[in-house]
């Protein structure tokens, strides 16, 4: 489970900041829509002079409320995060192994192939990437065998 975890975490601070960024405003906004709320029914309460014991149980029944969906907020927080984790392994998947074929690449590797899974998104990035892999191994091929040794500096003939 540990080794299943750390592949769809590849960047658990990005993931999860993303997850926080869509769900973090919509909370907010649920706040402020249930406190201008309840200020407006307790104005209500107070102008048409209701009994205190009425006044009690719909302050209780608003407690109750705000609970629920407190913590129907931290559910929907949770969701998102997991959703977003999700979303983006197959967004951030193909950048890492993007990156690390270019890295390949730069290092003079053209054998290195960019395999991605089935979900995943940007295939035909990877296809091109693999193709550009292919075109750099066969121009690189024939220029090794043709060009001449070079001598190097400690090399008696280079003197």
């Amino acid at each position: 489970m540990q080794n299943r975890r750390r592949k769809v975490l590849l960047k658990p601070f990005l993931q999860i900041q993303i997850g926080l960024y869509s769900a973090v405003p919509f909370g907010v906004a649920m706040v402020w829509i249930l406190y201008s709320q309840w200020l407006r029914v307790e104005r209500a309460l107070q102008l048409r002079g209701v009994d205190q014991d009425i006044v009690f149980e719909i302050r209780e029944l608003g407690l109750e409320t705000a609970l629920s969906l407190t913590f129907a907020l931290v559910f929907f927080l949770f969701c998102n995060i997991a959703l977003s984790i999700v979303l983006t392994f197959h967004l951030i998947g193909p950048t890492v192994a993007f990156r690390r074929h270019i890295q390949a690449l730069a290092d003079g590797d053209n054998s290195v192939r960019t395999k991605l899974r089935h979900n995943d998104a940007f295939t035909e990035v990877a296809d091109d990437l693999n193709h550009l892999s292919d075109v750099l191994a066969a121009r690189t091929e024939p220029a090794d065998e043709e060009a001449p040794a070079q001598p190097t500096r400690g090399d008696p003939q280079g003197s």
